[in-house]
């Protein structure tokens, strides 16, 4: 009897000794495999950088230059009134500015005026708020007129005094993230119209 426990006793032994033998083994395999298969996709990255497949680069380059350009003031024209909210809001991501610097004048302009057309409303205050900005950044240094760009300006001011008005009450705190963006993106639209008179009384007292 005593015998028998013994022998069980060392065989759940040798059994355990080989077990921890065969994990070590299952670790060290796995380790190695690892460490294989990491240097070769690094072998094959410095061998693409080496190494580039010719004229990469070149249809790269003439794929961008093949694409068609959209025309944005065609789009906004044919659309005419049947602009949404969300789509005056949207447009600020998908125009992108030509080189034509009179047509990005009269796009910005055109987005303006049917930005002006929406009833501001806290929903979609911040939204609003952005794409206003946008406009304005973007239409700044496309208008020539000192008087015009006057207007502009004070357009501008009189815009983001509305916005701050309601804003106080749906951003209470003064360093609510939306509330500062609104300062910081009017801040920097001073710097735009640095050419220009850009003290704003009004709209210091609302913030």
């Amino acid at each position: 009897m005593k015998n028998s426990r013994c022998l069980k006793k060392a065989t759940s032994d040798l059994f355990g000794l080989i077990l921890r033998k065969y994990q070590k083994c299952l670790v060290a395999v796995r380790q190695c495999v690892a460490s294989s298969s990491t240097s070769s996709s690094n072998k094959k990255l410095c061998h693409r950088k080496l190494h580039p497949r010719p004229g990469g680069t070149i249809r790269r380059v003439a794929s961008k230059l093949s694409r068609r350009p959209s025309d944005e003031l065609e789009r906004m024209r044919r659309k005419g009134d049947s602009w949404t909210a969300n789509d005056l809001f949207r447009f600020q991501y998908a125009y992108q500015p030509s080189a034509d610097m009179e047509e990005n004048r009269i796009i910005c302009e055109l987005w303006l005026e049917r930005l002006h057309d929406i009833t501001k409303k806290f929903s979609y205050l911040a939204w609003y708020a952005s794409a206003i900005y946008t406009c304005y950044y973007r239409l700044g240094p496309l208008i020539t007129e000192k008087d015009k760009k006057r207007d502009l300006w004070l357009e501008a001011k009189r815009e983001y005094a509305e916005i701050f008005q309601m804003g106080r009450r749906i951003w209470r705190r003064p360093t609510h993230p939306t509330r500062l963006r609104v300062v910081y993106d009017l801040g920097m639209l001073c710097v735009r119209f640095n050419d220009l008179d850009v003290s704003i009384p009004l709209t210091w007292s609302l913030l």
